[in-house]
C-alpha cells in the first residue's frame, strides 16, 4: 500500500540524492539489495541509500534519513583490516 503524499511535504529525484552522497565524498558500491543501493563513506564504512533503477523520486525527508544515517556512520573509526584495503 502507498501512503498518500501531504501536500506539506514533496518528492525529491533519488539522483540528486546520489548527487549530495558525491559532493560528501561516499562511493557508490553496489546497487546491494534489490531497493536499495550500497555506498561507502569516505572512512571505509558502509550505509544504503536508495536504489536509482527502482524508484525514481522519493520522499523528501529521505534525504535526510540518508544524511542521518551518513554523519552515524562517519563517526565510526575506519574498520580494521588485515593489509586489507576497506
Amino acid at each position: 500500500m502507498i501512503a498518500p503524499l501531504s501536500p506539506n511535504h514533496g518528492l525529491i529525484a533519488v539522483s540528486d540524492i546520489e548527487n549530495v552522497l558525491g559532493a560528501l565524498k561516499c562511493t557508490k558500491v553496489t546497487h546491494g539489495a534489490k531497493h536499495s543501493c550500497k555506498w561507502r563513506a569516505p572512512n571505509g564504512r558502509h550505509f544504503h541509500a536508495p536504489n536509482p533503477n527502482v524508484y525514481s523520486m522519493v520522499p523528501k525527508d529521505m534525504l535526510d534519513s540518508v544524511l542521518k544515517v551518513f554523519a552515524a556512520v562517519k563517526s565510526l573509526p575506519p574498520p580494521k583490516t588485515n593489509g586489507n584495503v576497506p
